[in-house]
């Protein structure tokens, strides 16, 4: 069976996608070892949605609810998307998606939900580092945020898909 970062086999459809590392480290999978389409080679695109946020933490003073958007970065930290902001809400209700293109740089996204701030910077509500093609074509699943000290954060539910597929790349002379 596939592994992923971790080690570990791909969770169940429909399971909470486990304990996140919150840094991207030098041994992730290459893209040779990425599952392939129908068609034997990697997607072209990814379609990421992220649905709602579930107990999402408060970072505001006094424990109100945050003013939460999300963004995606590929491993080389590459902004590829950012939402739109939800207003005072624990579980706010994204219904976002984002499609980028397929590559080695993205197959592991890292997706952070912020508090806007106005006058200060936005702070880190929480992070999960997410292996897309792990998830891609199954049911959507919860995945676990932790905050900056690796304490849970709350969980986002998410829908990943892919489409197309990649031409084969001829040897270099």
């Amino acid at each position: 069976p596939q592994q992923n970062t971790y080690g570990q086999p791909p969770p169940p459809p429909g399971s909470v996608y486990g304990q996140q590392q919150q840094t991207y480290s030098s041994n992730l999978p290459t893209q040779s070892q990425a599952p392939l389409t129908p068609a034997g080679y990697p997607p072209s695109t990814i379609t990421l949605e992220v649905i709602e946020g579930r107990s999402l933490p408060s970072r505001d003073s006094f424990g109100a609810p945050s003013d939460c958007f999300w963004m995606v970065l590929a491993k080389s930290g590459k902004l590829l998307f950012q939402s739109k902001q939800i207003i005072k809400d624990f579980n706010p209700k994204f219904n976002e998606k984002t499609t980028f293109s397929y590559s080695e740089d993205s197959r592991f996204v890292l997706i952070k939900v912020f508090d806007k701030d106005t006058f200060t910077s936005n702070d880190l509500v929480g992070q999960a580092e997410v292996d897309v093609l792990s998830l891609a074509g199954r049911p959507a699943s919860l995945i676990s945020l932790k905050d900056e000290k690796g304490k849970d954060a709350g969980q986002l539910y998410i829908s990943v898909s892919s489409a197309g597929h990649q031409a084969p790349q001829a040897p270099a002379p």
